[in-house]
This record gives structure tokens, C-alpha cells and sequence, in this order.
């Protein structure tokens, strides 16, 4: 199977599984969903590969996951619910980080296999992802919820949903890639050159997802969730 198969897959699958959370358990779902997203991309970015002849890092599947959820909780149930979820997004990063670390500092016994890849998985690389992660997911999910609220307030109509969830994601990815960026870059896990090519290519990557995720936005609008 091609990257570029999978790639269409996962994004799908991505989608899907939004839009699933929020049948099965409403608003208590995307909350999940975006705990569980904020952890898997911060693990994936860490992984980099070519889809359609371009170089890019993972992990941008499932942020974009957590602008949808965050625009719907917006959409939905208002500026207050959107902000938790973008606060409860940030602790589970920051305590990810702590209890990995603790995993680390223990002694393997000597028959212990799992410590060489624990520490590649664990070890400098996603600290520093990690804080990247924690520092433009908080600012650039911060200004999501805020453009989308005056954009909301200007074009209230559901015929102006796709300018709210684009407008409000196309931007505040903008600001999320260049902080990311900017702080892997300052650590010294990239070089400058490639730092430049990962956020033009990344900040592309993003922009075309936002624009793939507004059917979904409109179908999310119209669920009912069962609120298992």
C-alpha cells in the first residue's frame, strides 16, 4: 500500500472516528478524542515521510482532528466549552511528558528489552516536541476559538459554517506551525534549512486538511449524539 493511500485513509479515518466520539458520547466524546489526539501527534511528529513527493513529519492528521472537534465544541456549546477543551488538551501533554519521563529513570533489569526503545520513543526527541506541542497548541488553539467566535458573530448563518471552521483553522495553523517550528528549531533537532522546508511544507499539509474536514463540520452540525 502507498503512503498516499494511506494517507487518504488515515485522514478519513480521522474524521470518521470525530465524527463516531460524537454520536456515541456528544460533547464528553470530542473531549476524549482530543485528549487522545494531542498525545498520538505529538508521539507521530516525531516520524517524518514522503506523500506525493513531499517531505512532511506526522502528527498533522491529528491535529487537524482537534480543530474540528474544537470548532464543533464552538459551534455547538460556545466559547467556554471550546476553552476547556483546549486547556484539558494542554494538561494531558504536560502530564504525558512527566509520567514518560518516569519510565525512564527507572533501572531496566537486565533482562529488559523494552528500555533501548522506550528511551528513542521517550527520550530527548519528544520532550522537546512535547513543549513545542504544549506552546502552539495552547496559543494557536486559544485564537481558533476567539476567530471563530468573531467570525461567528459577523456571519452567524449556517451558510457561513465553512468560513467560521476555515477562517478560524487557516489561521490559527499558521500560528501553530511557526511556533512548533521555531522552538524544534531553537532545541537543535533541526537545521534551519529544514526547519523552513517542514513549516511551509507542514503549514500546506494543514491548510489542506482544514479544507478537507468542512463536510464533515457540516455533517457534525446536523448530529444527534446518543450520549452513551
Amino acid at each position: 500500500m502507498t503512503n498516499e493511500l494511506i494517507a487518504l485513509l488515515f485522514v478519513c479515518t480521522n474524521f470518521g472516528l470525530v465524527v463516531l466520539s460524537y454520536k456515541l458520547f456528544g460533547r464528553k466524546g470530542l473531549y476524549a478524542y482530543i485528549v487522545m489526539s494531542v498525545i498520538a501527534a505529538n508521539i507521530q511528529v516525531a516520524k517524518t515521510t514522503t506523500i506525493f513527493g513531499i517531505v512532511t513529519t506526522l502528527g498533522n492528521t491529528m491535529f487537524s482532528g482537534i480543530f474540528l472537534s474544537t470548532d464543533l465544541l464552538s459551534e455547538k456549546y460556545g466559547v467556554k466549552a471550546a476553552k476547556s477543551a483546549v486547556f484539558m488538551g494542554f494538561f494531558t501533554q504536560l502530564s504525558f511528558l512527566i509520567v514518560t519521563q518516569f519510565s525512564l529513570w527507572f533501572k531496566p533489569e537486565a533482562s529488559d528489552w523494552a528500555q533501548p526503545y522506550m528511551e528513542g520513543l521517550f527520550g530527548l526527541a519528544l520532550p522537546v516536541f512535547t513543549i513545542a506541542g504544549l506552546c502552539s497548541f495552547l496559543v494557536s488553539q486559544s485564537i481558533d476559538v476567539y476567530i471563530f467566535h468573531f467570525i461567528k458573530e459577523k456571519f452567524p448563518h449556517d451558510k457561513w459554517l465553512w468560513l467560521r471552521n476555515n477562517g478560524s483553522t487557516l489561521l490559527s495553523q499558521l500560528i501553530d506551525t511557526f511556533i512548533f517550528t521555531a522552538i524544534v528549531y531553537m532545541f537543535g533537532l533541526w537545521e534551519l534549512d529544514a526547519a523552513i522546508s517542514i513549516f511551509f511544507v507542514t503549514y500546506f499539509v494543514k491548510a489542506i486538511l482544514s479544507i478537507c474536514d468542512t463536510p464533515f463540520v457540516y455533517l457534525l452540525k446536523k448530529v444527534k449524539p446518543l450520549d452513551l
